[in-house]
């Protein structure tokens, strides 16, 4: 298996975003809710419970004077000022050597970047929740 940070694309409304840490979670997509849950009765027999809930949110961390965060901040502003005008973020994710691909739809900013300053790099972490979140892992399993 390979990896390589530079061999991943995020792309959120047609901009590609290339600020990223080399922090092992610098691009992090999860669900909100489990797929579903058993409901277990009196006799010990159960239910599965499928959750239609397939929103999920992607948390990023940037370089802290990176570009992408003054695009985001822009984008955040627009946001909060005029709903109306701001265009739901579209997300597509691949993993350009393992053939990967997570995609969502209908984007808002949940979590502001914070002003961190100090005496070393201060990353930049930003948190957008998606109606929809969808995950494709693609090599299979190697022996």
């Amino acid at each position: 298996m390979l990896f390589d940070i530079k061999q991943i694309s995020l792309v959120l409304n047609g901009r590609t975003i290339t600020g990223f840490t080399t922090d092992n979670d610098a691009i992090d997509v999860s669900f909100n809710n489990d797929a579903g849950k058993w409901t277990i009765g009196a006799q010990g027999k159960g239910v599965w419970v499928a959750d239609p809930n397939q929103s999920g949110k992607l948390t990023i961390k940037l370089l802290q004077q990176h570009a992408d965060n003054a695009w985001l901040a822009n984008q955040l502003a627009l946001q909060r000022s005029d709903p109306k005008s701001f265009t739901a973020y579209s997300m597509n994710i691949r993993d350009l050597l393992n053939n990967d691909l997570v995609s969502g739809s209908k984007g808002y900013h949940a979590t502001p970047m914070k002003y961190t300053r100090g005496g070393q790099h201060n990353a930049g972490s930003w948190v957008i929740e998606f109606e929809s979140v969808q995950q494709v892992l693609g090599l299979p399993f190697e022996n």
